[in-house]
C-alpha cells in the first residue's frame, strides 16, 4: 500500500465484476426470453419482409438491428442485467429462431440456400444481439 492508499497489482483482490455471474435461474430465464421474443419477432419479420433473392435494402437491415437489438434487451431485463458469454449464446440461439422463423412464416424452407439477403440480415441481428448482451 502506498502513502495514498493505492495498491500494487499483485496487492488488490482478483474478483469478477458484480453483474457478469449468470446463475442458472438467470440463464433459464434469459433463454426463455430469447425464445419467446425471437419468434415473435421472426414471425413479425416474416410478415413485412418475408425471404426474396432480391430484397437487401436498409428496410430489411434496419429490421435486423432492431430484431438484434429486442432480442438482447429482452435478455438482459430477463436476467437482471446480467452479462457474460452464456448469455451472449442465448442471444444467438433467439436470433437462430427469428430467422428459421422468419422463413416459416414467408412460406419458405426452414433454411432457404439462395437467400444471401437474408443471410446477411440475420448475421448481422446476430452481431447487434451478441454485442448488446456482451
Amino acid at each position: 500500500m502506498t502513502d495514498v492508499g493505492v495498491r500494487c497489482q499483485t496487492c488488490v483482490p482478483k474478483r469478477r465484476p458484480l453483474l457478469e455471474g449468470v446463475t442458472p435461474l438467470y440463464f433459464v430465464r434469459g433463454l426463455g426470453a430469447s425464445l419467446v421474443t425471437g419468434a415473435l419477432l421472426g414471425a413479425l419479420w416474416g410478415l413485412i419482409l418475408p425471404p426474396r433473392t432480391d430484397n437487401l435494402s436498409f428496410i430489411s437491415l434496419g429490421v435486423a438491428f432492431i430484431v438484434g437489438y429486442l432480442v438482447a434487451r429482452a435478455i438482459s431485463y430477463a436476467a437482471n442485467r446480467r452479462s457474460g458469454t452464456p448469455l451472449q449464446i442465448v442471444a444467438l440461439i433467439g436470433i437462430v429462431c427469428a430467422y428459421i422463423l422468419r422463413n416459416l412464416v414467408g412460406g419458405q424452407a426452414v433454411i432457404v440456400t439462395d437467400d444471401i439477403a437474408g443471410h446477411i440480415a440475420a448475421v448481422l441481428a446476430a452481431v447487434v444481439a451478441y454485442f448488446s448482451v456482451r
